[in-house]
């Protein structure tokens, strides 16, 4: 549990939603058909349901969000878009005309590379699925998120 509230710290920039979010995570760990039942991923004990229960809880929250592999970029950029603003930051994309064409596994690097200068950077939380679930942090947490889990990758 302790590795998901560093996680929460991490990617959440507002201390009541952090809050907010651990508790109902610790109600999960502590009754975990408050999740397995209440959710659309058809999942039971045996998977890994507090890791995905977190990445739920962020997308609701807003602080990650989902896309099919085949999504084409417009959405992605929305939706790192939506990111940026959780940490106050206002980012007109320029220079992504090329994105367009690209598929999801090539457009996020890019994406990062393009934010770079926010301070800010995208990162994909592993879901064992063919969809990408991707959150944000401040550059300084870089490395201490990618050290808390390996199903946390950087684009």
């Amino acid at each position: 549990m302790e590795k998901y509230i560093e996680i929460i710290n991490m990617v959440v920039t507002r201390y009541s939603e952090r809050e907010s979010l651990i508790k109902q995570l610790e109600k999960i760990k502590e009754n975990p058909t408050l999740y397995l039942e209440n959710n659309d991923r058809c999942i039971d004990l045996s998977h890994d349901f507090l890791w995905l229960a977190l990445v739920d809880l962020l997308i609701s929250y807003g602080y990650a969000f989902e896309i099919d592999w085949k999504e084409n970029y417009d959405t992605t950029k929305y939706g790192v878009t939506e990111l940026l603003l959780n940490w106050s930051v206002n980012f007109d994309f320029q220079d992504d005309s090329d994105l367009y064409e690209l598929e999801a596994e090539e457009f996020f690097p890019r994406i990062n590379t393009l934010i770079k200068g926010t301070s800010c950077q995208i990162f994909n939380f592993d879901i064992d699925s063919d969809s990408y679930v991707t959150t944000m942090t401040n550059n300084t947490n870089e490395k201490k998120l990618l050290d808390l889990d390996n199903q946390i990758s950087k684009y």
